[in-house]
């Protein structure tokens, strides 16, 4: 079946299904994480945090956060960036599904400074996404455009 991907939709997604849970929602967030390593999305977020940190004091306290975090394994790539690289990372995961969160702090239970919030990220309380940092991978496609303007 071809699909036209010259013009975005804005159709509604199976996982824009917030209380979608389940082995078909785990399966589906473990290949979106599999796909974002084998096509470099990973590698490419971690140089554009290593550009940004350039200047850093290594010691001051960095806090990252990743909007539609699904299973958290950006913020696992990027906490063990961090550990490699001596940095002080404050990570937090953000996502409106719970049962996606419940899977990512599973996932992430031996990294300490990862926390997760399970949250719209348009109703946020502001002073829970105080941060230095923020990743948005493989998750924009999911908003329409005046909520992609909103979020940034």
């Amino acid at each position: 079946m071809f699909i036209n991907t010259k013009y975005r939709t804005d159709e509604p997604e199976i996982m824009d299904d917030f209380s979608l849970e389940g082995e078909e929602l785990r399966e589906a967030l473990d290949k979106i994480a599999r796909i974002n390593q084998l096509l470099g999305g990973n590698k490419l977020t971690l140089n554009g945090i290593n550009e940004i940190l350039k200047k850093n004091n290594k010691a001051d306290l960095i806090t990252i956060i990743d909007i539609g975090c699904g299973n958290g394994d950006m913020l696992r790539k990027i906490a063990e960036f961090g550990i490699k690289n001596g940095y002080n990372f404050h990570l937090i995961g953000i996502d409106a599904n719970a049962f996606t969160i419940n899977h990512a702090e599973k996932l992430s239970n031996k990294h300490l400074n990862i926390k997760y919030l399970c949250e719209d990220v348009f109703k946020i309380d502001s002073e829970k996404v105080n941060c230095d940092i923020v990743v948005c991978t493989l998750t924009l496609h999911h908003f329409k455009d005046e909520e992609i303007l909103y979020l940034l």
